[in-house]
C-alpha cells in the first residue's frame, strides 16, 4: 500500500475543478511528470506575491465587493 499524504476535503465550484484538472493534465503533457491539485494550488498560490490583494481585485471584478 502505497504512502497516503494527510489531507483535508475542501469544496470548489465544478469551473474551478475543471480549472484545476486542465492544469494538471496540461503540466503532465508538457513535462511527462504528475502532479497534485495541491502542486497546482500551491504554484498559483507562491506565484501571487501579495494573495490578500489578489483576492480583493478578484472579488471587485466579479462584482460582490
Amino acid at each position: 500500500m502505497s504512502k497516503v499524504r494527510d489531507g483535508v476535503i475542501i469544496k470548489v465550484s465544478r469551473d474551478v475543478y475543471a480549472d484545476l484538472v486542465r492544469a494538471v493534465g496540461a503540466y503532465a503533457s508538457k513535462y511527462g511528470r504528475r502532479v497534485t491539485y495541491s502542486d497546482v494550488i500551491k504554484a498559483a498560490l507562491s506565484s501571487v506575491p501579495d494573495i490578500v490583494k489578489a483576492i480583493e481585485e478578484y472579488v471587485k471584478k466579479r462584482g460582490d465587493g
